[in-house]
């Protein structure tokens, strides 16, 4: 399953090349890519890759929300280049 990023949250078409994320089963459940544009404003943080990081929104990332509609519970997933 593939999904362009064309638009910002507003409604507004972006200024770049739009954001990629691919979804694809695999062995552990769910394969998530993602190919973006990097424009290193901020920088990265100083965390530990693969890690939790805290208020990891401060900082350039690509965000999924996958809702279970039955229970209505959600998991947000954040990524950012390391």
């Amino acid at each position: 399953m593939d999904f362009k990023i064309e638009y910002t949250w507003d409604g507004f078409p972006v200024r770049h090349e739009p954001v990629c994320v691919r979804l694809s089963p695999c062995e552990q459940g769910v394969k998530m890519e993602v190919s973006a544009p990097l424009f290193n404003d901020p920088p990265s943080p100083l965390g530990e890759p693969g890690k939790p990081f805290s208020e990891l929104w401060n900082y350039e990332v690509v965000e999924a929300f996958f809702l279970n509609d039955t229970t209505k519970q959600y998991l947000e997933v954040e990524l950012c280049p390391s």
